[in-house]
């Protein structure tokens, strides 16, 4: 016997359907983030009613008082955090009374001759207009602004220049690639003859097992920690 399903002409029935898969699906959209758009979405395929994103935040509001917003991009601060920014402070201020100093940079990028708008140009009368004409935008340039600023210098260096345009990027990365390659087979060549007795490479390995094997005898109880000058900066 297949179950019928009511008259969609009853809005108090439509409301308490549409409560009863808000609720089923509030546990999906807390595990996965999932936005109400997706959740509007679900609920009118399952139900067959049209429901809007303001209706699914209004629904999700005044019954499960829950509000849609943007997340957030950086990570929330913790209590770590917060000690390794303090921690780092103060090696700072250290270094700064030693007399050392910071360099802070930062990169930005500007559109040339991106117009939303077709924009005047001034040409001679009688010329070819053609001759003066805008080049198109996916020829059009983007030029790269690099600065860096310090305590005591300024106004600072800065340097200037052209975006690579997408058949530049591909050629730089296939010889990257072919430089990569080139150094894995270097690589796995000096392996090889690393293991072949009376090669240079066998001798080192050799030379190191044994430095290492004196120390062990030497002193078997000591651990080298390499410690880091500057504490580590956690979550900036």
């Amino acid at each position: 016997m297949q179950a019928v399903r009511p008259a969609l002409s009853s809005s108090l029935w439509a409301r308490e359907y549409l409560l009863l898969f808000m609720s089923v699906l509030l546990a999906i959209m807390l595990n996965q983030d999932m936005p109400c758009e997706r959740i509007a979405d679900i609920v009118s395929k399952e139900t067959g009613i049209r429901v809007t994103r303001q209706t699914a935040e209004r629904m999700l509001y005044e019954h499960r008082h829950l509000a849609c917003c943007r997340l957030p991009i950086k990570i929330e601060l913790q209590d770590h955090h917060k000690r390794a920014r303090i921690s780092f402070c103060r090696w700072a201020i250290l270094k700064l009374e030693q007399g050392c100093g910071f360099i802070f940079t930062d990169e930005v990028s500007f559109e040339q001759e991106n117009h939303s708008q077709a924009p005047n140009v001034t040409r001679p009368i009688g010329s070819n207009r053609f001759e003066y004409s805008r080049p198109p935008t996916e020829k059009m340039e983007t030029i790269m602004f690099w600065g860096a600023i310090a305590y005591g210098y300024g106004p600072g260096p800065h340097h200037i220049w052209k975006k690579e345009i997408p058949a530049e990027r591909e050629h730089l990365a296939s010889i990257l690639a072919a430089e990569n390659e080139l150094d894995k087979e270097n690589t796995r060549v000096s392996r090889e003859f690393a293991r072949i007795s009376g090669t240079g490479g066998f001798e080192y390995v050799q030379k190191l097992n044994r430095e290492v094997q004196q120390l062990d005898r030497e002193e078997p109880s000591v651990i080298y920690v390499q410690e880091k000058e500057a504490p580590t900066r956690v979550g900036i």
